[in-house]
């Protein structure tokens, strides 16, 4: 196992357990802070749905990176979708003073959406990929290109490449 997923297991685990307490607790933020937060009527509304979107994220981004294979990231994508809605009905459930909602759930997949977007392009050890068209329409669109490179591989047969100049009057 790398340092990198290494660390990232450290992490994981209490920032989980961690997110799983502050999520069932009654009073999941202290009284100052948010006597502090209630200056504006929206601000804690704000800051909450902002926090979950945002520790879905994170806990995304390291669930990406301790995952050995592809089939292990979607089962630990599935895993925190899982706790989210979960956590969601439990506070629904339990004799707190919270309430389960469906947008919390909601806003935990669009967290989670942005923790993967963001872990595939700062996944280390993924080299970028360029299809074959990509790498095509970028030759065919630059013209400093073609005019060192006007014969173009495409699949397994060579093709001119025109470069299309604009008429002399024009």
């Amino acid at each position: 196992m790398s340092r990198v997923r290494l660390l990232a297991a450290v992490v994981f685990v209490p920032a989980l357990a961690v997110w799983t307490w502050k999520l069932l607790e009654p009073n999941p933020v202290p009284e100052p802070v948010l006597n502090f937060l209630s200056v504006w009527d929206f601000l804690p509304y704000l800051a909450a749905k902002t926090l979950h979107a945002g520790g879905y994220a994170f806990l995304t981004v390291l669930a990406w990176v301790i995952a050995p294979t592809a089939w292990w990231r979607w089962v630990a994508m599935g895993f925190l979708l899982l706790h989210g809605a979960g956590s969601e009905l439990l506070q629904h459930v339990l004799p707190f003073n919270r309430t389960g909602k469906v947008t919390d759930v909601l806003i935990d997949c669009f967290g989670i959406a942005v923790g993967v977007l963001v872990a595939r392009q700062v996944s280390p050890g993924r080299p970028a990929r360029r299809s074959l068209l990509r790498r095509q329409l970028r030759l065919q669109f630059d013209p400093l290109r073609q005019r060192l490179f006007p014969r173009l591989l495409v699949g397994e047969r060579v093709v001119q490449v025109r470069v299309l100049r604009p008429a002399a009057g024009a």
